[in-house]
């Protein structure tokens, strides 16, 4: 079945700069840390040199499940509904709760975290910032944002791959 101008599929920006560079520091710190502990653990004396190893090695593993989960598969548009796909759980945003967008390229500038992920395999969580106020991200690059301003004074953040296409789709369907 073909999609409409209400059931559309956006895919995600391409992975951007502090993405990289986020998971990348947090892989390398990871590896060294298992590699001091591997290395602490088969030097002691014991029997339990085999689980300790087995045990570390788990916190690498841990941590790419989790950057696999973090990505952002896609933004749908599907009836009155915005849903972020990530790959064990979608966030799912009422189009009516949206006033107004405009398309941004430096949403990040000067927000603070609340809480949330902000660059293991993607930004997402709930920020503050002067210029958006109080706002939930979900990006794989800041760069090509999407800003969903809501009626409550909130602001929603998306980056989808085509920022302009998506807001055409957007304001289409506001309409």
């Amino acid at each position: 079945m073909p999609a409409t101008l209400h059931d559309r599929t956006h895919e995600p920006a391409p992975t951007g700069r502090r993405v990289v560079v986020a998971s990348a520091i947090t892989a390398l710190l990871t590896l060294v840390g298992v590699g001091i502990l591997i290395s602490v653990t088969i030097s002691s004396p014991g029997p339990q040199r085999i689980p300790m190893i087995v045990a570390t090695l788990l916190i690498p593993a841990a941590l790419a499940v989790y950057w696999s989960c973090a990505r952002i598969v896609a933004y749908r548009i599907s009836g009155g509904m915005l849903i972020v796909e990530r790959r064990l759980l979608s966030r799912r945003f009422s189009l009516d709760q949206v006033a107004s967008s405009e398309i941004a390229s430096d949403v990040m500038r000067g927000a603070w975290k609340f809480y949330g992920n902000d660059g293991l395999g993607a930004i997402a969580g709930s920020y503050r910032s002067r210029r958006w106020g109080r706002f939930r991200a979900y990006l794989s690059d800041p760069s090509r944002a999407v800003v969903l301003h809501l009626r409550d004074g909130r602001a929603l953040i998306i980056s989808p791959a085509h920022p302009e296409v998506f807001e055409r789709d957007l304001q289409a369907r506001l309409s």
